[in-house]
């Protein structure tokens, strides 16, 4: 670790700010960073790196609302990453090689989830317990099927899937009470449940790129969300 990055740590916790953007700086390794100490921060930025693990102290940091790690080489998260009770953005996108999340059921704060560009084969559990969460989004991985507890999220805004391995799609995603934006394009989807059609409220539905979908058919997939519905009900 260079004598720079040291520096710029040891003032964020003499002078107790609340945010630290450490983006594009090329940091492989932050081991000798006792972020325990940063009592007081809010936001740490450290998107586009070449990390390949986090420090377990990051876990300790309980003011931390935004953890930014997109565009780095992680493998897997500390196991005690529940421990951040006022986290409210985790973004992890464009960390190939990710596939997997420890237990983060105990943020209860999260609103926003972005696992996209990863190697999530399935989505995390627990999501449903996330009351505040809105956005997820886990476009682009290796997703086969979802699944249908996180149905149950009252608070879900927008759930993009779109670019995964989807065969199809459970019938209680027509449970959603506050979807508005729903994107399952480019998947495998061969058909799609009639219970769909109960997502009134959506502003954006993309079904584009399924190529096996017949229903609705491929002209229709382009048009808003209620001409794409009517078709279901055909």
């Amino acid at each position: 670790m260079s004598q720079q990055l040291k520096e710029v740590f040891e003032s964020a916790i003499q002078t107790q700010i609340w945010k630290i953007d450490l983006s594009n700086k090329e940091i492989t390794d932050l081991k000798e960073i006792d972020f325990s100490k940063l009592e007081h921060l809010e936001i740490l930025d450290l998107t586009n790196n070449n990390l390949k693990e986090i420090p377990d102290s990051i876990c300790e940091m309980k003011n931390l609302k935004r953890l930014l790690l997109s565009h780095n080489k992680l493998k897997s998260l500390p196991k005690n990453i529940g421990k951040l009770s006022n986290l409210e953005w985790l973004h992890l996108s464009y960390n190939e090689d990710l596939s997997s999340l420890p237990d983060i059921s105990a943020l209860v704060n999260l609103t926003e989830l972005d696992l996209s560009h990863c190697s999530f084969n399935a989505l995390p559990g627990g999501l449903e317990k996330l009351k505040k969460l809105t956005t997820i989004d886990a476009s682009s991985n290796q997703i086969k099927a979802i699944n249908p507890s996180i149905c149950k999220m009252k608070s879900l805004g927008r759930l993009y899937l779109d670019h995964n391995k989807l065969n199809r799609i459970h019938q209680d995603f027509g449970s959603f009470q506050n979807l508005k934006v729903l994107d399952l394009s480019f998947n495998q989807i061969v058909e799609l449940p009639f219970s769909l059609t109960n997502l009134d409220g959506l502003w954006e539905l993309h079904l584009e790129g399924n190529e096996k979908l017949k229903n609705p058919p491929q002209d229709v997939l382009n048009k808003e969300p209620k001409e794409i519905l009517s078709y279901i009900k055909k």
